[in-house]
């Protein structure tokens, strides 16, 4: 109940269509399956993936922008 009430938390449901992206990159890319979910959402929001895990990056910069923390907040002139 907390975590709904923060006021920038967008809540994205696990549609069929998300899935079936998600399993297309899982595929394409050698992702995990949870990895694969959020590089779906990305994509679904025009967004950079930012994430410390390094394979993870490494695996999806064909496909969006991956950055890491430091670095997202670099682009973001923080």
């Amino acid at each position: 109940a907390a975590l709904k009430r923060l006021p920038h938390l967008l809540l994205i449901p696990l549609d069929e269509t998300l899935a079936r992206q998600a399993m297309e990159l899982a595929a394409d890319h050698r992702l995990r399956a949870s990895d694969a979910v959020y590089t779906a959402v990305a994509l679904r929001f025009g967004s950079t993936l930012v994430t410390l895990d390094r394979e993870q990056r490494e695996r999806v910069a064909r496909a969006i922008p991956a950055r890491l923390p430091a670095e997202a907040l670099k682009d973001l002139g923080a």
